[in-house]
């Protein structure tokens, strides 16, 4: 069985923003450090303090569910935040909650789903796991079902499948 859990993380997903450098100090900009504070206290919530955190390499799904851009008239909306910074502000934030470090996670699938019905005001869902668990064909079954069935979700959502 893999070990992996689940975490849904309501609102807009949140790209993580270069440091700010001043003459006197850096600093993280507002809107970051706000959206890691949701982050970690919605999985203070679900999972508590006393987590025993996820060891080893892990693979990450984190499905993006974006709003309707207000700006936007396209069908398809392939646009701005990059995957790669939304996927890093979440990942930083759940340092030393989920895992030690986001540097375990070496299978990551970021897809982001865009709403375009404009109903859903976005959310992430953050699945990780242990890949050192997958030892059985059942275990490599579960994974590749999970892999494809997060794969398929944005495509599917933008009607190219």
């Amino acid at each position: 069985m893999i070990r992996k859990v689940t975490l849904e993380i309501p609102g807009p997903p949140v790209p993580k923003a270069r440091a700010r450098i001043t003459a006197q100090r850096t600093f993280t900009p507002y809107k970051t450090k706000k959206y890691q504070d949701w982050v970690k206290l919605c999985f203070a919530a679900k999972f508590g303090k006393s987590f025993e955190l996820l060891d080893g390499p892990l693979f990450a799904i984190i499905d993006f569910h974006m709003p309707k851009s207000k700006s936007s008239k396209k069908d398809l909306p392939f646009q701005r935040p990059d995957f790669d910074n939304l996927a890093k502000c979440a990942t930083d934030a759940l340092n030393g909650w989920a895992y030690k470090d986001d540097a375990q996670i070496i299978m990551p699938i970021t897809p982001k789903i865009w709403h375009l019905d404009g109903d859903l005001g976005g959310k992430a869902v953050v699945t990780l796991g242990e890949i050192h668990s997958i030892t059985t064909p059942e275990d490599v079954q579960e994974y590749r079902d999970m892999v494809m069935e997060s794969a398929m979700i944005p495509l599917q959502q933008s009607g190219i499948v």
